[in-house]
């Protein structure tokens, strides 16, 4: 269902509706998020009077993020009707009841707003051709569904993950990660991907990906316990690869520009967890992949095949570039990292996979390297001292960078002195070298796309190759430090990782994860004087 909006900078009240009684409106209908009161339709009317959605070339970001961070209990609402968790069957039991007009006009008489917003579900139900209250279908929950993940997103995809886990912003939302994940990442993973397998479209399960984001150290574990979330991308991801393959062809050979706009979207929101799983530290990797990274593979090459595919439009094609050179290295990573569960022969991997298979061969010149360990250095939200578990979440305003390299970031002061002099990877080493570096190119470390400029800088400033090379080393090394039992194999993951069968989870796993977890855990001294 698509709805027509009025202009968005129109601060007149629509139809004798205010926007911020609206929003109010919605808060208190989805109260219980389980069983919210009023009806659908009126959901729908208050959707019209906010009006989130600009005219198409609009950057609507701005608005929706302005929307979601002046009002904390309409984000706190939304999410909650989102994440709670629910059945199927429930979710067809809500909509068969909600979406049927069953408000008393006594109610409405008694809460002024409510009698004018469902004057404007009148007019929607006449200009629609429909019987006043719905029909009792799916498709006005979806819409519901659909609007509510748009305004989440538009108001957190610019959140700074350590500016949440910090708090410092407390007059914005989300203010704390349990804002965007009230009823614990299990949940959230399980509705969101429930939800996203019933209208068979991953706009919803997109959202994944900007949790993870804001708050990895919580929602990785989630992750790869969850068989639910590797499942549906490679199901959806093959399916909407199917739907492109089958859709008839015009006079050139290729399909309609609708059957190509849809097929972009729900790539880019299937897709959209690959970056976060390309970011797993490696024992969760293949916690993550076990059982389904033949499969993962099979998604990556069919959806080359289809970007690479001459039905898509010219027009188009070009949008599709860059998720080309995702999969692709998504796709070499897998077949290098977990060959061991790979059943395709070398001979057959897709063109652009085994080239990127031939680059991951090829050692990266040093700047490059450097730049891409500090800026994944940057984005990792664990403290930097070994062994410890601590992460962004659990410590809060006291988690800092270094002052020095302004790189990594320990969670107290005690655990920052304890890697300057660490016996085996001290940082006081490094430390003075990563400033000089990140004096210069500190400036494009934040996005991928800049790292050319930062090697130029490299070359303008005559640093030398092994200096880079010594940072990359040192970082890479500190990073494999980080891939412990800590925060992220929790005993859930433990246990889900026991109950796996080949030759991976085999005997010997649980010795080999107490190794670890001694090896990288070391328990405290006893004091002298106790026993």
């Amino acid at each position: 269902m698509s709805l027509t909006l009025r202009d968005p900078h129109d601060s007149a009240p629509f139809m004798g509706v205010a926007v911020h009684e609206a929003i109010s409106f919605i808060v208190e209908a989805l109260k219980d998020p389980l069983n919210p009161s009023w009806c659908l339709s009126s959901i729908l009317a208050c959707m019209l009077v906010i009006n989130p959605d600009l005219p198409d070339g609009h950057d609507d970001g701005d608005e929706r993020e302005a929307l979601i961070n002046r009002n904390h209990p309409f984000a706190t609402a939304i999410v909650a009707f989102l994440t709670v968790k629910r059945s199927v069957s429930s979710i067809k039991k809500l909509a068969t009841r909600w979406s049927k007009c069953s408000c008393a006009y006594s109610d409405m008489s008694a809460h002024d707003p409510a009698m004018r917003i469902h004057q404007i579900v009148t007019m929607m139900a006449v200009t629609r051709g429909q019987q006043y209250g719905g029909d009792g279908s799916m498709d006005e929950i979806e819409t519901i569904v659909r609007n509510f993940t748009q305004w989440v997103e538009g108001a957190i995809i610019k959140v700074k993950p350590f500016s949440i886990a910090k708090g410092r912003h407390p007059d914005l939302w989300p203010a704390t990660p349990k804002d965007i994940i009230p009823y614990g990442p299990e949940t959230t993973i399980e509705s969101l991907v429930r939800w996203s397998r019933l209208f068979d479209t991953a706009r919803v399960f997109s959202l994944i990906h900007i949790f993870v984001h804001i708050c990895g150290p919580v929602m990785v574990p989630a992750i790869v316990t969850s068989r639910s979330t590797p499942n549906f991308m490679v199901d959806h991801g093959l399916q909407i690869c199917s739907n492109l393959f089958s859709a008839p062809l015009n006079a050139k050979g290729e399909v309609d520009v609708v059957t190509a706009e849809i097929y972009i979207h729900e790539l880019r929101w299937t897709g959209s967890l690959v970056h976060s799983i390309r970011n797993l530290p490696p024992l969760l990797y293949r916690d993550f992949h076990f059982g389904v990274a033949t499969s993962i593979f099979n998604f990556a090459t069919r959806t080359l095949a289809a970007i690479n595919s001459p039905i898509i439009p010219k027009s188009h094609r070009s949008w599709l570039e860059p998720w080309a050179d995702r999969l692709a290295q998504y796709g070499a990573i897998l077949y290098t990292t977990l060959a061991e569960q790979m059943t395709i022969p070398v001979a057959r991997v897709h063109p652009a996979i085994r080239t990127e298979m031939d680059q991951m061969a090829t050692p990266s010149p040093p700047a490059e390297f450097a730049c891409e360990m500090m800026r994944h250095a940057r984005s990792i939200q664990f403290c930097f001292a070994s062994g410890c578990p601590e992460s962004a979440q659990s410590s809060g305003r006291v988690y800092k960078r270094c002052s020095g390299c302004r790189v990594v970031a320990y969670c107290s002061v005690q655990c920052q002195t304890r890697a300057w002099t660490d016996q085996h990877h001290p940082h006081k080493d490094i430390c003075k070298k990563m400033k000089q570096v990140y004096d210069i190119g500190g400036d494009y470390l934040h996005r991928e796309a800049d790292q050319d400029k930062f090697v130029r800088e490299m070359k303008r400033a005559d640093i030398k190759d092994t200096m880079l090379q010594g940072i990359g080393l040192w970082l890479s090394t500190a990073y494999t430090k980080l891939q412990r039992n800590g925060p992220l194999l929790t005993s859930s993951v433990r246990q889900y990782v026991l109950q796996k069968k080949g030759p991976l989870y085999a005997e010997g796993v649980e010795k080999h994860l107490d190794h670890v977890e001694s090896a990288l855990l070391p328990k405290p001294k006893p004091r002298k004087g106790r026993r």
